[in-house]
């Protein structure tokens, strides 16, 4: 009993407060700890897992020894653009009720880094353009592809499954870019396959891959999947060429669409007169492709664009030619423009048009597969399609969620369906995300039909696919709208 007194008293408030003051250098510091291991366990849970414990310690703060040069909306504008690996992955993909079930996600990439697409004038030093920090799942991946045979035939034969050069090669896809797609695919596996069960052991059977017939695109999906599927082997993944930067495989329509051509022409030319009016901006273009050994041919914002990210996506110095260097001043004045005329590329007609024309195909193809899942007449889970900065741009164009600022290298958009209680098409729903924001709410067919989870009922997407789009061409169908071409 004695001892039970003297326990109370040692316990009570009043002994408490005197410990503490005693002891406060310890123990303050110990609550500060505690505080901050909750707060980032609540973040964790909230917000997603890193890309992969390889990038602990990394320093993701995103400072490039040229930012100095630059204004804040360029700074900012380069990195979201380069999208470097290293910091976590984050995204709203599968945060959903645990009352849902997910079913299938339809998921369409852009390539990851690569080397500019314009070759320069003369032969130029090789350029450097690796991951800066070490990576345990970039080395385990090209370990793997080191090991593995090539296919023996088909359209992907003559790829390899990671090029070995840690040096930028025009066109080809860098290591950056490989480890953008493994960090990807390392995220979705556990929001879907971790979380959600989407796949199971027999996935051989419930995947569809579709890619445009680039290295850079097959290289960005077999990445992709090694870190998302359970158990990869890649003599288990069959990927399908598809010739159409649109994914388009004339399943369902033709993809012959003269219109679509026409409406190209017309968007490009007002481009091209956008940048005629800013005389300064001009005369500076054909300058600086001498500066950057391209030819003068190339003196285009978006060319210009795609040979500085070269060197600003892998921290290089803006190149110099004869004396003359890019200067910075120029590129604050070009990003600038760029998203003004990418505001108004938007905002007009012309582009949203050719954009539904183009990518309309690749949408009915969507439609095709929810409907024959919702029905039970597939056992498709999970389809990857694998394409381009013209692919994601148009597809968002066309669903009036665009604002004309090019895709981020490694970008994904995705369309996940859920079931809940019942098993008949009125109870499935659908989420889009691009990046990671879930912009369902934003779809105008969508909009008036979300539940009270902002889920958009699968028969709001139906519509849209077989009227809405259409109707918005001005046709009853397909291949009538390729017929029409109205005043944009």
């Amino acid at each position: 009993m004695l001892l039970y007194l003297q326990l109370c008293r040692l316990v009570s408030p009043v002994s408490m407060r005197k410990l503490l003051l005693r002891y406060r250098a310890v123990v303050l510091p110990l609550i500060c700890v505690w505080t901050l291991t909750v707060l980032t366990l609540a973040w964790y849970l909230l917000y997603g897992e890193p890309r992969s414990a390889d990038t602990s310690g990394t320093d993701t703060s995103y400072k490039p020894t040229w930012a100095p040069a630059l204004n804040n909306a360029s700074v900012t504008a380069i990195r979201d653009y380069c999208n470097l690996p290293g910091a976590p992955v984050r995204g709203k993909e599968g945060l959903v009720p645990s009352t849902y079930q997910l079913q299938t996600v339809h998921l369409m990439i852009r390539h990851g880094d690569r080397g500019s697409m314009q070759r320069a004038k003369t032969q130029a030093p090789p350029m450097l353009c690796d991951v800066d920090f070490d990576s345990d799942l970039l080395q385990r991946y090209k370990r793997y592809a080191s090991t593995v045979a090539q296919p023996s035939s088909g359209t992907f034969a003559v790829f390899p499954v990671v090029r070995q050069s840690r040096y930028c090669v025009p066109e080809k896809l860098t290591h950056v870019g490989v480890l953008q797609h493994l960090s990807n695919g390392d995220f979705l596996r556990r929001r879907y396959v971790k979380k959600w069960k989407l796949l199971g052991e027999d996935w051989q059977k419930q995947i569809v891959i579709k890619s445009t017939v680039y290295e850079r695109t097959y290289q960005s999906a077999l990445a992709l999947l090694y870190s998302f599927l359970p158990g990869f082997e890649i003599t288990k993944v069959s990927v399908t060429p598809v010739a159409s930067t649109a994914l388009c495989t004339g399943e369902h329509v033709s993809c012959a669409c003269w219109a679509v051509t026409a409406l190209k022409e017309r968007y490009m030319k007002d481009n091209t007169e956008r940048t005629r009016t800013r005389k300064k901006l001009a005369a500076e273009l054909l300058e600086h492709a001498d500066r950057m050994n391209i030819s003068e041919r190339f003196a285009r914002p978006h060319s210009m664009l795609d040979q500085y990210m070269r060197y600003l996506c892998h921290n290089h110095p803006l190149p110099c030619n004869n004396g003359h260097c890019v200067d910075a001043e120029h590129l604050n004045r070009l990003i600038k423009f760029y998203k003004w005329n990418g505001k108004q590329l938007v905002a007009g007609k012309t582009y949203r048009r050719y954009s539904t024309l183009r990518m309309y195909p690749l949408l009915l193809e969507v439609a095709y597969r929810i409907g024959n899942y919702t029905k039970g007449h597939s056992k498709e889970k999970f389809i990857l399609y694998s394409g381009h900065d013209v692919t994601l741009g148009p597809l968002l164009a066309m669903l009036d969620i665009y604002d004309g600022t090019i895709p981020p290298y490694a970008s994904r958009f995705v369309i996940e369906l859920y079931s809940r209680d019942g098993a008949t098409v009125a109870d499935h729903f659908l989420r889009f995300l691009y990046n990671g924001a879930d912009l369902t709410a934003d779809l105008q067919f969508c909009r008036e039909r979300l539940n009270a989870d902002g889920l958009c009922p699968v028969a709001g997407f139906h519509d849209y696919v077989s009227h809405g789009a259409l109707e918005y061409l001005g046709a009853k169908s397909y291949e009538k709208a390729c017929e029409i071409i109205r005043d944009a």
